[in-house]
């Protein structure tokens, strides 16, 4: 059996709501689903309380949508980014790279600014490797766009000042249930406390300040090779 994440080809007929009601505690019970992908392989998510696997398939409904709904559902999502995890702004880069280049940008660098602060607030390193995969969502739009330096340096250097990049309201979880820990937890039907999975807030300021240094250098550095084209 082969543990590993698929897209999931479902359908929906609207954009899911807000998720990430915490328990008062903080803590996390983590269970598994499987679902076969193939002779040899099984598609193992981890669920519950708003975990990965939730938040990876409604995006996976979303990605499924028709296009000719991309401004409906960019709209939607960036109205509630604030209330949603940020998996689901790939999904509003990728529908706004059809009619607003500047703001699919704005909004995937606002995705992975926040997808990396959460999955550098989780205690288990492993969940950082769901960014990867979620970057899959939109680099068929993005890419693109990507060649335009000006206009990458312009979008990344917005969401540096704009101080959007830490303001979300919902849980790690959502990112830190993908890593190993979640997962031999959910094999063992176990509990995690707030306490076993992620990290004590009086650290995550020193990570704001990391993420924001790296966009800053990141920017430096498309400035100077713009100018020296």
């Amino acid at each position: 059996m082969l543990r590993r994440f698929a897209l999931a080809s479902l359908a929906a007929a609207g954009l899911a709501g807000p998720a990430f009601a915490q328990s008062d505690d903080g803590s996390r019970t983590p269970g598994l689903m499987h679902a076969p992908i193939g002779e040899d392989a099984v598609n193992i998510m981890i669920v519950g309380q708003d975990a990965f696997g939730d938040v990876f398939m409604e995006v996976a409904m979303l990605h499924d949508l028709p296009r000719d709904r991309d401004a409906e559902i960019a709209s939607r999502i960036w109205e509630e980014r604030n209330n949603t995890a940020p998996i689901f702004l790939m999904e509003a880069a990728r529908r706004y790279a059809s009619y607003a280049p500047e703001q699919a940008l704005y909004a995937y660098f606002l995705a992975r600014s926040r997808m990396i602060y959460d999955g550098q607030r989780c205690l288990d390193s492993t969940a950082l490797e769901a960014v990867a995969l979620v970057d899959q969502f939109a680099q068929e739009d993005i890419a693109p766009l990507m060649t335009d330096a000006e206009m990458v340096r312009a979008q990344l250097s917005d969401v540096y000042s704009s101080g959007e990049a830490f303001t979300h309201t919902t849980s790690p979880w959502w990112i830190c249930s993908s890593g190993d820990s979640a997962f031999y937890a959910a094999q063992n039907d176990a509990t995690l406390t707030r306490d076993e999975w992620l990290k004590l807030p009086n650290q995550w300021p020193s990570i704001q300040d990391t993420i924001s240094q790296n966009m800053l250098a990141n920017i430096n550095a498309l400035a100077t090779a713009i100018a020296e084209q």
